[in-house]
């Protein structure tokens, strides 16, 4: 079971976007963005269905794009909350729902459509092995602990002990639905579903995973993918 959490508006990603026309929806090649991981997901053999969570005033046209790929998995295009973690709770609940119902579940971000099927996989399997799982890239460069007031740095942070984390994260699908509804309960917000896994008490295991797993944040990240989707069809 997989999660892909589509519905945020991309803020920072530049000055037109809009809720009818958020970042996710921006013509990546021949595709919105957030179908290149979904296409992704769907070649696993390992992904048995998919929810969907999107922007509620762009799900009619997500609900023609899902329709028109040619697979037999099932897959929910189903609204989504008010920030990431709401929306990722709402797909979670989503999944439980099934029949039969889902052991474990993986969730991904839209925004990194330059997932493969090789990582997915690798993901899924440690999920299997460890109960819960996140990808996660090493950090290449020295990091410097900075006062954000004065700007001089304050520490130099060992790297060798410092990932940076990706998606896809996830772990059993219990596990994450008891950290989500903890969560909830205490109103607190974490930044991913690692941390939410963390916040409860559970140990995540790291899959290293490519740098190529880019977050698109801003405009100039579109160039990018761009440049690696087309060399990596030739």
């Amino acid at each position: 079971m997989a999660i892909i959490a589509a519905a945020g508006e991309g803020s920072r990603f530049s000055s037109d976007i809009s809720k009818e026309s958020p970042k996710q929806c921006r013509m990546l090649l021949d595709y919105p963005l957030y179908m290149w991981s979904l296409r992704e997901f769907i070649s696993s053999a390992y992904i048995s269905s998919i929810v969907l969570v999107g922007n509620e005033y762009i799900l009619s046209s997500m609900q023609e794009q899902v329709d028109a790929i040619d697979t037999n998995k099932k897959i929910d295009v189903i609204s989504g909350g008010k920030n990431r973690q709401e929306s990722v709770y709402l797909g979670l609940k989503q999944s439980a729902s099934h029949t039969p119902k889902p052991m474990h579940a993986l969730i991904h971000d839209a925004a990194r459509p330059l997932i493969t099927k090789h990582d997915i996989d690798a993901v899924v399997s440690e999920v299997i092995a460890s109960g819960a799982a996140t990808m996660a890239s090493v950090v290449p460069d020295t990091v410097k602990k900075v006062d954000r007031d004065t700007l001089y740095i304050k520490e130099t942070l060992n790297r060798d002990e410092l990932y940076l984390a990706q998606t896809p994260q996830g772990g059993r699908l219990d596990w994450l639905l008891e950290a989500h509804e903890k969560l909830v309960l205490t109103g607190r917000e974490v930044t991913d579903d690692a941390a939410c896994l963390e916040y409860a008490g559970h140990s995540v295991k790291v899959v290293p995973g490519s740098r190529f797993n880019i977050k698109v944040t801003h405009s100039e990240d579109m160039d990018f993918c761009r440049y690696i989707l087309s060399h990596r069809s030739l």
